[in-house]
Formats: structure tokens, sequence, C-alpha cells
């Protein structure tokens, strides 16, 4: 019989403080650069929704996705249905249809379909592993994201379904893949990018790929995001200008300052000794998850903590890679440190699901 003692003895503390300390820094440069309360106090709000959240997901047995498969079929069949819904609602933000209207709150699906993801694939994966040989359990895998990825990719939302599709590459690679069907999927991959291109990508999002390598092309148009993040970072200095006092955030230079481009709001603050210290934090983090991976007592976990890691750090890698210019900008958010309430609460449940797994293995 589990209990509530044995819960807070096998509960991983250390993670929970990196957790709470990386969106502690989130929220505190959310309020320096916003001279509007209104973020800070919504984030809060979310914030603290979501820490009872991490609680509640840890304790709840993770054991019930692994043994019922029925459970996490009826959760994908809602999040692949809310998907729809808001294709034909079409509320629209930043040319974007991916969240619906709740009161004064937006609430975005796509967020919470990365976790019903991962509980999916380590489900199927985790029963099959022995006949990863055979393609059709690739291809099956395949369309289970590829379902919801596409509808997600239209919206359009191109960060989300290329974190999607990492999420699919990565747990298929770790799982056992040939080198033969290894170059199918990169050839239907390179297929469905072209395909993409002229057909669905809209003029914006394209020049946001074609202006990334070369933002001076524009600098007042489509580079200049990526210019004034570059400045913010580049003017910091190693000690940073200080708390409440990054001009390019505070000024309205820098667009998107509290979700998009968080990471350079920070460092404009903060610094290179903030930078170091930020990834010093992640590291940590990804140490802890990688501790609960080694000392899950089943494949079905082993994967789940995969896919967590997967989502977690590729939205990292790739939030920082738009803010210093290696990728173009897809509006992904930074994990527990950009502002919305979707994203913050979907993290939080998500690292709580991971608490669950080392509590209950």
């Amino acid at each position: 019989m589990f209990s509530i003692s044995r819960y807070f003895k096998k509960f991983d503390w250390l993670l929970f403080a990196a957790i709470i300390l990386l969106f502690l820094i989130g929220l505190l440069t959310i309020y320096s650069i916003n001279e509007n309360a209104d973020f800070f106090k919504k984030q809060l709000i979310w914030g603290g929704i979501g820490i009872a959240m991490f609680f509640l997901t840890g304790f709840i047995d993770y054991r019930i996705f692994k043994d019922h498969s029925i459970m996490v079929i009826f959760l994908y069949i809602i999040i692949v249905v809310l998907l729809i819904l808001l294709l034909a609602v079409n509320f629209k933000i930043r040319g974007a249809a991916s969240w619906f209207r709740i009161i004064n709150f937006n609430f975005q699906p796509a967020e919470f379909a990365k976790l019903i993801l991962v509980f999916l694939l380590a489900k199927y994966f985790s029963i099959r592993h022995i006949e990863m040989y055979k393609i059709k359990h690739i291809i099956i895998s395949g369309i289970y994201v590829g379902i919801p990825g596409f509808l997600i990719f239209i919206q359009p939302d191109l960060g989300m379904a290329t974190v999607l599709f990492i999420l699919w590459f990565g747990i298929i690679m770790i799982t056992g893949i040939k080198p033969y069907h290894f170059g199918i999927i990169l050839g239907s991959g390179a297929i469905a990018a072209i395909m993409g291109w002229f057909l669905i990508l809209k003029d914006y999002q394209k020049a946001r790929i074609l202006f990334y390598l070369r933002p001076d092309i524009d600098p007042l148009g489509h580079g200049y995001n990526l210019i004034q993040s570059l400045v913010s970072i580049g003017s910091a200095g190693f000690w940073g200008k200080g708390l409440g006092r990054g001009s390019q955030a505070l000024l309205g230079f820098l667009p998107e300052a509290h979700t998009d481009f968080i990471f350079a709001s920070f460092i404009e603050e903060w610094g290179g000794l903030g930078m170091i210290f930020l990834i010093l934090l992640l590291s940590f983090i990804l140490y802890r998850m990688i501790r609960i991976f080694l000392f899950s007592s089943n494949n079905f976990a082993r994967l789940c903590v995969t896919g967590i890691c997967l989502i977690i750090f590729s939205q990292v890698v790739i939030n920082i890679g738009m803010n210093v210019g290696f990728f173009p900008i897809t509006g992904l958010t930074f994990p527990f440190l950009s502002y919305g309430g979707s994203s913050l609460l979907a993290s939080f449940i998500t690292m709580g699901f991971l608490e669950s797994i080392r509590i209950h293995s």
C-alpha cells in the first residue's frame, strides 16, 4: 500500500528545487522587463497551479498508463479532437491558430500532446522492442505522431511540430533501428520538408528560415527580431546590465522579450555569468533525469524518461538556438523560463510524472 510518508521519502527534492529555481529565474526576468505587472501576475498564478499539479502527478502511479492501454488511447483521441477543433475555431494569435481563448487565459493543446505522445510511444515500443527490426512498427508509430504533428504543423506551429518529430525520432533510435530504415526516414523527411515548403508554410515562416542566416539583408523587417536578440546578448558583457536595466527588452526594442526571447532578456541583465549559471542548472536537471532513468524498473518507465528528456531539452536547445541565430525563429518557448500558462503547466505536469516514475519504481 502506497503511503504519504513513502511519497515524500522517495521524492526527488533536488530535482524539484532545480525546477523551482528555473521557474523563479523566469518569473524574475518577466517582472523586470515589463512595466505592466499583468504578465508577472498571470505567470505567478499558473506557476502556483503548476506546482500543485507537479505534486499531484507525482503521487499518481505512472503504471496506470503502462498497464491500461485504453487510458493512453483515450487521452490521444481527446488531444487529436482538440487539435481539429482548434482549426475549426481558427482563433489566431500572431498568425497561428494554436490556442483556445477561455475568459482571460489562452489554452494551447499542443503543449499537452507532447506528454501524451510520450506515454503512447513508450507503451508501443516497450511491448514490441524485440520486433523493432520490422519497419511496420516504425511506420505505425510514425502515424501516431504524424496525425497530431500534422495538425500542429498546419496551425501553423513549426517549432512544436519539430519537437514532436525529435521525440519520435529519438525514441526509435533508442529502441533500435536498421541502417536502411534510417535512410528511408531521412528520405521521407526530405520529401515532407519540400512539400511543406511549397504547400503549407506561410510566407512569414519562409522568410524566417531564409533570413535567419543573413538578418542584415532585411534589418527592419524579417531580420529585426534576431538582430535585436543578438544586440541584447552581445551588449550584456560578462556581468550583465543588472536586474531591470536591460534596455533592449525594457524599452521595447526586443520583441516578445517575455516569451520567445526570454533567454536574450535574461542574458542582457545577467550577462555571461548568468548564462554559465543557467547552463549549470540545466545540466543538473539533466543529471537528475538520467539518475531516474538508470533506476527505472521497466522499459516503459525508461522510455518515458527518455521521451521527457527529449521534449524538455529539445525545446531548450531550439529556443536558445533561435535567440543566438543558430536556428530559424519558430516561436518555441523555453520550458519554465518563458511566459505562458499552457507551457508552464504542461512542463510542471511532465516533470511531475518523472517524479512518479522515481517514486513508484
